[in-house]
């Protein structure tokens, strides 16, 4: 279990096992920073930015750290809503999706 940055001076000892765990009033600049870290791992940010609710410039900027003071509360707050979404259904294999596997008859 770690710690993750609240935001929340009130409650400084928030501890989440995971970011989806995260309460979307609790998500700020650097939840949303290590939301987007782990999901440029899968996927690059033009491919992210079709999916999430923010923009590539905007995706590129918050990683690079160069665009903290204009995030705002309500778009970290809508992105937290996204990412726990997100997760939820990357959890829920469909049964279309999941991989096949074709078995020819033995002696053919």
């Amino acid at each position: 279990m770690f710690s993750l940055a609240s935001g929340n001076e009130s409650n400084p000892g928030s501890s989440f096992a995971r970011l989806e765990d995260l309460p979307s009033e609790q998500w700020n600049h650097a939840t949303v920073r290590n939301a987007l870290k782990e999901l440029l791992k899968e996927m690059n940010q033009s491919s992210l930015a079709k999916e999430c609710p923010l923009s590539q410039s905007m995706i590129s900027a918050i990683v690079n750290s160069s665009y903290y003071a204009n995030v705002s509360t309500s778009k970290c707050q809508e992105f937290g809503r996204w990412y726990k979404k997100y997760k939820r259904n990357q959890g829920e294999v469909c049964p279309l999706l999941a991989p096949v596997t074709f078995h020819t008859p033995q002696g053919q």
